[in-house]
């Protein structure tokens, strides 16, 4: 009303120019006839300008809507935000624009322009077809959210919807449902994304929006049946029936478990929704498994009368439903089905038929299992069953639990579901079963079918449907007598209950004992507790003890009170006691009571008492003079007591000002703090002063100290020296180590419990304050071995977690130092190297993996136990991280160089393995080295560079140190290996164990360090320096198992050709292997693709450019590019490759023909060779046919070396196959027989061929040798002389032989054969 009011006396004064311009000006009566005519002029300008602001502020909405949907397509993250910013302008624009303007008539106004025109097919859009996973989720959560408000706002009653705006809503809520349901569907759809962890992802948002839709579906579908409108409720039902139908194949069909266990949960809302409740018996209690009768959905709310919607169709879908789960948990899975082809027809011929034939095979498949067995059978016999997939355990529990509420809901269902749980509790699934159940999921699972069984038998229905029996005999089977006899009995008193008397009925106390309220027990007794202790405070308040004796606040007063007692102190000290007291809760109570008369039993802490003997006081002129007496402690015994008690004073005393911040810190007062602050200075300020005092035994401060005495002598990672040094520290100055460690000692109840509690504010300000007292020459490096102190505590805790993972009060501590260790990184002054390798031992998990996997391997280990394991190791790999993150910013924010260097250091050794570390933290330092310090500055990266040179020397000199042991070991492994062959093809493949060792603690050093190389090219230098030392032949062998990934980095960054001539150029005479291995894995790898021509030149130059003195060339340079050159280029190069070394030709031969596939077992034939032949490489029948054809004599190639090259390649059989042989021999006979002379080797390769082929006999002994008769082989002297002892090799075998070919001899040369070889 304030707001109209105001315009109103704004109009009273608008004049023409203050009209909007698109508008006529509002005439103002000027003459004063009559003061109604006046009124209705206002009130008309009202409502024109009511209309016209309507009109803005509608537009205004459209406009910041349109900006938020634009928002959200071309958002990449927080799509929840951008969502429900679209949500509150489209949910609540038009109630508030009602309420604002007193107009309803703008709530559909609003509607229509901002929900049905832009807001609603736009979500639609996203929640169908968008590529962005997160996104489609998000559309479809809204839709969700839209329906429930609207829900709200059409019954409430408070509402401001009049009858007929209720009706228009109650349309609206219909479109918004078909809406929601083909946004669901189009979630479902197979083929959604490429990815089926993507596709599984979206179904499962989908199946759970489909099951949150379908009843607010079922409720829309019956209102519309029952206002007779058939046809909207058709057009409701047909695509509800399509999701049902889509959310079951994905569940017949999937392989994601997670969108099983959502299908499961949908086919039991399909269940409750398509069944009726039946006649169900009230328990008398609350039952949680019931679910909201308020939303409840059955077939007893829906209306008949539709001729489509019918309760009978929907109660078989239920039924089928039903019998689908019922076979999941008695199978343990969905046993194999015929499913009908996905429905392509449209929506509007989709009927429930439909939807039957997609659920039928599923559950009929179950029902010829169940048919086939005897009725007193609980098993079923799993060894012929045909299973599509097996249920989790996250599945099978939601499946038994899915069977047991429908049975508590829907009575008709409850005989079937309490047979079906007892039955598989009497045959429960097993690690020895198929169903691939591990031991905590096999626990799980039948936990929760007993716990089912057992609320199902307290159930009145298991007593009226007769399901008690078989409930109860499931039950004693599996050792709960007891519990089904107390629930039995239950049950049957409340179905007494239900047709008793009322009288009866009101006297019945039904009692469980696991009804009983765990929390009201406790309550109770946390009741009785605390009054207990306020009656305590009362008494003690009423004796004078409430806060016990205090000086007054005012310090003068003070001062005064205490001279005035001065006279009261005695004269001599109390008799000494043998034996002091321990100091308890009832020593300080009896000392309060006594007025401090207790104390003079306690010898030993006489000094803060009331003084004594030692101590000589004169009183005059209200003057006091305190002065040490001259006869006393005369004794040197005397003396070493008077010094003792001294600096258990002092002791006493520096213990009350570290606690005082304890008790008295106060998080929110300013005051406080100032106070902690000053008292933490002077404690740091006594720590460094106090020499040779030790904190009391009974206070944390002894606790701490002792673990820093503890933590310094188990460390193996600081010297001898060192060590030393730290614990002089702590004899001379044992308060400052006490203070250090003093956070991870305390009680747990006093542990920190804010960012920074005092205890730690003591740490920093006692390193701060040794940082400070260096100056002085008698504390020179205090500040360094206070760091070393403090780190070598955290070391230890932390070790000492790792190797305890089920210790809860270690793991507490190393929660402690995890949540401390920023902050105490941040008030470190100075940082030493020693100082972060402590710290990077953090790192070194290995101990607490090995106690898990202790933990894994006792059959007595508990879940519990386990988890609490698992949930240590975590933490420990937090540490880890943490500690990561420590170094990166030491290196990033310390201002000295030598901190820089040292973090980096640290952060390398921890990437190389140098400083123990599991693989994982290996890899996140690799990250952090390579992808963070080594980018930030070029400092960074030559520092990056000198720790990395570092690592590398030190596994260089690692490998020569080895290098005896390993080559001892694999001569010793090898001689025991019957077929060297396999190491020979792999030469990389470590052989013993000991040098399998030695190259798993280097490869991350050459890992790293070939990283850096490609950033830096210069740094390969080092790499190839360091791999081809003296003994080092190890290292170079580790650097080539991974030299792939360098070449392929640096030849994509600085091009293949180049980066081959740059490393040439470094290379030195020692370093060919290194630069063979690099050159060798720049050629690609994929068949289809070979060398570019300007690899090929800068391998043809690196060769010229390495040639020898005597000019000889080593082919190794070119062998990469062979397969880019052409044949004829390649024949003219075989001489030069069979010359070389054994490996080097077989690594030629099989590179000339790694592009040609297939081609391989022929020879391809031109017509005419020529310098533009097309051919490039060499097939393998083309290189065993030209190596024939070599002329060796005139290309200067021994003899024997030649032979020696077609042997290694008959050696080759896996290489060179029989069909590869078979193509070569063909082709040089078939040229035989058109007059070409066969070459020298010819023969010489069939005899080899006959002994080591026996696959080609057939061949040979039918067609090779008559075609060589054909040719009238005899006229050669040495080829017949070989053709006569291939035959004579084949006439022997019993099966294939040679007679054919004997048989074709003509007389003359028959003779000369059985001559030469009788029959």
């Amino acid at each position: 009303m304030a707001e109209q009011s105001t315009s109103i006396r704004s109009l009273q004064h608008l004049d023409v120019a203050s009209s909007p311009a698109d508008e006529t000006p509002i005439p103002i009566p000027t003459n004063n006839d009559s003061e109604d005519h006046e009124a209705g002029n206002i009130e008309q300008q009202h409502e024109k300008l009511l209309v016209q602001t309507a009109d803005d502020d509608i537009n205004n909405l459209e406009d910041r809507l349109v900006d938020a949907l634009d928002a959200l397509k071309l958002a990449t993250s927080n799509y929840d935000l951008q969502v429900r910013n679209v949500f509150e302008l489209c949910a609540f624009a038009g109630t508030n624009l009602a309420a604002k303007f007193q107009d309803d008539d703008l709530i559909i106004e609003a509607y229509e322009r901002l929900n049905e025109q832009l807001c609603l097919p736009t979500m639609l859009e996203i929640a169908q077809s968008d590529a962005r996973i997160a996104r489609r989720c998000a559309a479809l959560g809204f839709f969700q959210a839209f329906a429930k408000e609207m829900k709200q706002q059409w019954a409430s009653d408070k509402s401001i919807f009049n009858r007929r705006e209720k009706v228009w809503l109650a349309e609206r809520m219909d479109e918004l449902l078909q809406m929601w349901v083909r946004a669901s569907i189009g979630c479902l759809v197979e083929g959604v994304f490429t990815q089926s962890s993507a596709e599984s992802a979206v179904a499962s948002k989908g199946v759970l929006s489909a099951n949150a839709a379908i009843r607010p579906v079922f409720w829309s579908i019956s209102r519309s049946i029952d206002a007779a409108d058939d046809e909207g409720a058709l057009a409701l039902f047909r695509p509800a029936m399509m999701m049902i139908a889509g959310v079951c194949r994905k569940f017949f069909l999937s392989e994601d478990d997670n969108l099983r266990a959502s299908c499961v949960k949908f086919l039991e809302t399909v269940v409750l929704c398509f069944s009726s409740k039946g006649n169900m018996v009230g328990s008398g209690r609350r039952n949680s498994s019931k679910i909201n009768q308020k939303d409840d959905f059955s077939l007893t709310d829906l209306p008949t009368g539709h001729p489509k919607i019918t309760r009978e169709a929907l109660e078989s879908v239920a039924h089928f439903a039903f019998i689908v789960l019922r076979g999941l948990v008695e199978v343990g899975g969905q046993m194999s089905c015929t499913l009908p082809p996905t429905y392509s027809d449209g929506e509007e011929e989709f009927t429930v038929e439909n939807l039957i034939s997609s659920i039928k095979p599923a559950a009929l498949v179950y029902l010829e299992v169940d048919s086939n067995r005897n009725a007193n059978d609980d098993k079923i016999d799993r060894r012929g069953l045909e299973v599509s997939f097996y249920l989790s355990q996250k599945s099978f529990a939601i499946t038994v639990n899915a069977v047991a509420i429908i049975a508590i809901n829907r009575a008709p269902f409850f005989k079937d579901a309490a047979r079906t749980l007892s039955r598989r509790a009497i045959d429960p699934p097993s690690t020895s079963s198929s169903e691939g159940l591990n031991k905590a999921s096999v626990l799980g699972v039948n936990s929760q079918l007993r716990a089912s069984c057992l609320t199902l038998l307290r159930n009145p229905l298991s007593v009226t449907s007769s399901a008690a029996d078989i409930l109860v005999r499931a039950l004693k089977h599996v050792g709960m007598t007891v519990q089904a006899d107390k629930a039995h009995n239950a049950a049957k008193q409340q179905a007494a209950l239900k047709t008793a008397s009322r009288k009866v009925r009101n006297r019945a106390a039904v009692f469980y004992e696991w009804d009983q309220s765990e929390q009201e027990r406790t309550t109770k007794r946390q009741r009785e507790t605390d009054d207990a202790l306020a009656q305590l405070r009362a008494e003690r308040k009423a004796k004078g003890l409430g806060n016990g004796i205090q000086l007054p606040n005012n310090l003068i007063e003070s001062c005064e009170l205490v001279l005035q007692n001065l006279t009261n102190i005695p004269a001599t000290r109390p008799t000494q006691s043998k034996k002091g007291r321990t100091i308890t809760l009832d020593y300080v109570v009896d000392a309060i009571m006594s007025n401090g008369a207790s104390l003079k039993r306690d010898a030993g802490r006489w000094y803060d008492r009331d003084g004594g003997e030692a101590w000589s006081c004169e009183v005059s002129n209200s003057l006091v003079r305190l002065d040490l007496s001259e006869n006393v402690f005369t004794e040197e015994s005397g003396r070493e007591l008077y010094s003792k008690q001294c600096r258990q004073a002092a002791a006493d005393a520096f213990t009350r000002i570290v606690s005082w911040g304890d008790f008295h810190h106060q998080v929110d007062n300013p005051l406080s703090a100032l106070r902690d602050q000053i008292s933490k200075q002077i404690s740091a300020r006594l720590a460094c002063t106090l020499k040779g005092v030790k904190p009391p035994k009974t206070s944390p401060l002894s606790t701490s100290h002792e673990l820093a005495l503890k933590s310094i002598a188990s460390t193996d990672l600081l010297e001898t020296q060192t060590k030393n040094s730290l614990t002089k520290l702590l004899d001379e100055y044992p308060l400052v180590a006490a203070c250090l460690a003093l956070e991870y000692a305390k009680p747990f109840s006093t542990a920190l419990s804010s960012n920074e509690g005092p205890s730690l504010s003591l740490m920093k300000q006692v390193l701060i304050e040794t940082y400070l007292q260096q100056t002085s020459e008698s504390y020179i490096g205090m500040s360094d071995k206070s760091n070393n102190i403090l780190f070598a505590c955290i070391s230890y805790i932390c070790k000492v977690a790792n190797e305890k993972p089920t210790d809860l009060e270690q793991k507490k501590i190393a929660s402690i130092v995890h949540k401390t260790m920023p902050l105490i990184m941040s008030g470190i002054p100075v940082v030493s190297k020693c100082t972060l390798q402590l710290l990077s031992s953090l790192c070194d998990v290995d101990a607490i993996h090995k106690a898990l996997a202790d933990i894994s391997k006792k059959s007595s280990s508990t879940i519990a136990a386990s988890a609490a394991a698992h949930a240590a190791t975590r933490a420990a790999e937090a540490r880890a991280e943490m500690t990561l993150l420590a170094l990166k910013d030491m290196a990033f924010d310390r201002t000295k160089t030598s901190t820089r260097q040292a973090a980096i250091d640290c952060a390398v050794a921890l990437a190389t393995g140098h400083f123990p570390s599991p693989v994982s933290v290996q890899n996140k330092a690799q990250k952090l080295v390579i992808n963070i310090l080594f980018l930030r500055s070029p400092t960074h990266a030559d520092m990056v560079i000198t720790a990395a040179t570092c690592e590398l020397n030190r596994a260089t000199e690692l490998v020569v140190a080895s290098n005896a042991k390993v080559e001892a070991a694999n001569k010793s492994f090898l001689d025991l290996q019957r077929n060297e062959d396999e190491f020979i093809e792999n030469p990389l493949q470590p052989f013993s164990a000991e040098e399998k060792e030695v190259m798993d603690r280097i490869q991350p050093t050459t890992e790293l360090f070939m990283a850096i190389c490609v950033r830096r090219p210069d740094a390969i230098r080092v790499l190839m320096d360091c791999s081809c030392r003296e003994n080092a032949e190890l290292l170079l062998k580790t650097v080539k198992s991974g030299i792939s990934k360098l070449v392929k980095a640096s030849s994509l960054a600085y091009g293949s050709a180049n980066i081959a001539l740059k490393v040439a150029d470094m290379a030195k005479k020692d370093n060919e292997q290194f630069l063979i291995a690099f050159i060798n894995h720049l050629a690609p790898s994929s068949i289809a693709e070979i060398p570019s021509q300007p690899l090929v030149d800068a391998c043809f130059k690196i060769q010229e450019d390495k040639a020898g003195q005597d000019g000889s060339k080593n082919p190794s340079y070119i062998i990469p590019v062979v397969s880019a050159l052409k044949r004829s280029k390649l024949v003219e190069l075989l001489p030069n490759f069979v010359r070389a070394e054994s490996q080097v030709y077989r690594r030629a031969l099989l590179r000339m023909s790694e592009k040609l596939g297939r081609e391989n077992t022929i020879f391809r034939d031109e017509h005419q060779e020529s310098e533009s032949s097309t051919f490039l490489g060499m097939t393998r029948c083309e290189q065993l046919v030209f190596l024939h054809k070599l002329d060796f004599r005139a290309l200067g190639l021994p003899q024997k070396t030649y032979l020696d090259g077609i042997r290694q390649i008959l050696d080759m059989e896996n290489i060179f196959t029989d069909k590869i042989l078979h193509g070569a021999l063909d082709h040089m006979s078939r040229l035989f027989l058109l007059g070409e002379s066969l070459p020298l080797a010819y023969m010489r390769t069939i005899i080899q061929v006959c002994q080591r082929r026996e696959t080609l006999h057939n061949w040979i002994c039918s067609d090779l040798l008559p075609r060589l008769l054909e040719g009238k082989i005899f006229n050669d002297r040495r080829q017949w002389e070989g053709w006569m002892r291939a035959v004579r090799i084949l006439e022997k075998n019993v099966g294939v032989n040679s007679l054919f070919a004997i048989s074709k001899l003509p007389e003359a040369q028959l003779q000369m054969y059985r001559s030469k070889y009788p029959a």
